[in-house]
């Protein structure tokens, strides 16, 4: 009773057997490679944004007040359409 991964066959060969069962959903798929890789980008910057209001919007003033959430909104705004 081996497990190996080479008792199964190539990968290659795996996967063209299961592919006729995932092309009718390859848009669907291909949209959602799209919307990871869309969340993925957009993830970092919101820390990166919250960062900038904390250490400077409430302390020195120098950074736009209204920058923050406008840019938050932004961000959210590529990510929803993404998700749907």
């Amino acid at each position: 009773m081996t497990s190996e991964p080479s008792s199964l066959g190539p990968l290659s060969a795996r996967l063209r057997r299961l592919w006729p069962f995932f092309r009718p959903a390859r848009i669907a798929m291909m949209f959602a490679v799209f919307a990871t890789l869309i969340a993925a980008a957009t993830e970092p910057m919101i820390p990166a944004l919250l960062k900038g209001l904390l250490d400077q919007g409430f302390v020195s003033q120098t950074l736009p007040f209204w920058a923050i959430p406008l840019g938050l909104m932004g961000i959210f705004g590529l990510r929803v359409p993404a998700l749907l």
